[in-house]
């Protein structure tokens, strides 16, 4: 993310991990990869705590994604 200079201020990486998957081939690593920066030793700023409601994930469904990992607690256990 850059802000309105185009100084950046934040970058976003993940990683993505399924058990019993596997066999994606390719490297396992990105030379565009950056190195964490260790977390503050202090407060947070702030904390927010969201809760969601039980029909959250059928609600999600409804923006088209049919993955039954968001929907199946079953599908969802065995993707870990």
């Amino acid at each position: 993310m850059f802000d309105e200079n185009e100084k950046l201020i934040a970058l976003n990486q993940f990683v993505i991990f399924s058990v019993g998957s596997g066999g994606f081939g390719g490297k396992k690593t990105s030379e565009h990869q950056r190195p964490s920066l260790p977390a503050p030793k202090r407060k947070p700023d702030q904390i927010c705590r969201e809760t969601t409601t039980i029909d959250q994930a059928a609600l999600y469904r409804l923006t088209g994604d049919s993955n039954p990992l968001h929907i199946d607690p079953s599908f969802a256990t065995a993707a870990g």
